[in-house]
């Protein structure tokens, strides 16, 4: 039983790691409530997650397990996004708003640095790679369930968008069950050599897609209402968890996909993610809206 509850405890950070873009489905009401602000400034309430995840995934990854247990991290990483999270809601001003939003992106940032060490560091083998295909399709289940809430919630109000971070409590309480893990260090091994200039090109063109990405991912409900779609709320939250299915099935079969399309398959992947973002772009239905994130989910998550 100690063994399962400890497997619970892992996941659940597994669970928060993509979350922080789940108010994308209410970004338009933002923006329409805080119209006396430019559409940049009130885009921090995306961004700013963003932004802080940098610093604090290398401190994290700098400290953990060795100045600072483990299991208190998890800990306060909780404590800190559920403050972030739901922090907006009893306040009316925007930058106040942005400091709760800050709070939660380095809990995020958290998540995102620890949820796979803390597989590798507790299990080997076949178990080991079980688990980091688990690991996938768990981190897109918490993108799914949050962001379901969040524009759930945000259709009836818009603060109360923000209360849909209120389970992260239940998560809270599965983190006590962690036991005291020190990480591994990792052995790093230098090599000489230049990087080849396939290897360059397929950087670059990742690095434009991810920006392209974060881009349409934190003005996707705009998008939708400059398309003048009926429900641009709704289409956001829908297409968002079509993305997100589409990634847990790309998990599900990323072996097989690997073995058939092995020297192949990253580039091809890099194609068919660019295609769904011209889609979304130029896209005119809100049926191309969702083959887009159909598309994308599948493609941009085995180029990850």
């Amino acid at each position: 039983m100690k063994q399962i509850f400890t497997l619970l405890a892992i996941f659940s950070v597994t669970f928060l790691c993509q979350t922080r873009g789940t108010i994308n489905p209410g970004m338009s009401l933002l923006y329409q409530h805080f119209n006396n602000y430019s559409m940049a400034t009130v885009s921090l309430m995306t961004n700013i997650c963003s932004l802080a995840i940098i610093p604090t995934s290398y401190i994290v990854g700098k400290n953990a397990g060795n100045k600072w247990k483990y299991k208190s991290i998890i800990i306060w990483m909780n404590i800190i996004m559920l403050i972030g999270g739901i922090g907006p809601y009893f306040v009316d001003n925007l930058y106040v708003m942005l400091f709760f939003r800050t709070l939660f992106g380095i809990g995020v940032g958290i998540a995102i640095t620890l949820h796979r060490p803390l597989i590798i560091t507790c299990y080997s083998g076949e178990k080991q790679l079980r688990y980091l295909g688990y690991d996938t399709i768990i981190a897109s289940l918490g993108m799914i369930f949050f962001q379901t809430l969040v524009g759930i919630l945000s259709g009836i109000e818009w603060k109360l968008m923000f209360l849909g971070y209120l389970p992260i409590i239940l998560i809270l309480g599965l983190s006590y069950f962690l036991p005291d893990i020190e990480l591994k260090n990792e052995t790093v091994t230098k090599e000489s050599g230049k990087i080849s200039r396939e290897v360059k090109l397929i950087i670059l063109v990742f690095l434009l897609l991810s920006i392209f990405t974060n881009c349409i991912g934190v003005n996707q409900a705009t998008l939708f209402s400059l398309k003048k779609f009926s429900n641009p709320v709704f289409l956001t939250a829908s297409v968002s968890n079509i993305n997100a299915i589409f990634s847990v099935i790309s998990g599900l079969f990323f072996n097989q996909i690997y073995q058939r399309f092995k020297n192949q398959f990253l580039i091809i992947s890099l194609i068919i993610s660019t295609f769904s973002i011209s889609l979304f772009i130029f896209g005119t239905t809100e049926l191309i809206m969702y083959i887009a994130s159909a598309l994308f989910g599948f493609a941009y998550n085995l180029v990850v």
